[in-house]
């Protein structure tokens, strides 16, 4: 039961990092597209 409930807690654990890495990735791409928008 306490392996069990480790291993869920890591799973969960890896996906919210990789949700946070995945947008923070997203939001870097799109910070030099956004400068070039508002300095014409």
């Amino acid at each position: 039961m306490k392996k069990a409930q480790l291993s869920g807690f890591s799973f969960v654990l890896a996906l919210y990092v990789e949700t946070a890495y995945t947008f923070f990735a997203l939001l870097t791409m799109a910070q030099p597209y956004t400068d070039r928008n508002s300095h014409p």
